[in-house]
């Protein structure tokens, strides 16, 4: 059955390839053949360093099966805490409002 991994670099450059295995195949055996192929270098990289992997977008274990046509995305880590991200934009815009003038109920104290 036809199988579809993709992966994106950090630089938005997307890999893709294409696999044929057995029906009822896991997630588990399109990794372990991509790390012995040997075909797809730069996903069996990716593969092996992933954070997690999802089919169409939903997050799945390594024992979940595959079906026809599936397409396999490799998650990688996240690189900073979205909580973390989220403050520091706030309270860059906050700092910006508050230089230009622009008081409101965050930056009329501080």
């Amino acid at each position: 059955m036809p199988i579809t991994v993709v992966w994106v670099d950090e630089q938005g450059q997307v890999y893709r390839a294409g696999l044929s295995l057995p029906s009822g195949a896991s997630l588990r055996a399109a990794g372990d053949w991509l790390l012995r192929s040997g075909e797809h270098s730069v996903i069996a990289a990716a593969w092996a360093s992933a954070a997690g992997f999802a089919v169409f977008g939903h997050l799945k274990d390594l024992d979940a099966s595959l079906g026809p046509g599936d397409r396999i995305e490799i998650l990688a880590p996240l690189k900073a805490d979205p909580k973390e991200a989220r403050r520091q934009r706030v309270n860059s815009v906050r700092r910006a409002r508050a230089q230009a003038g622009a008081f409101d109920r965050w930056t009329r104290a501080r």
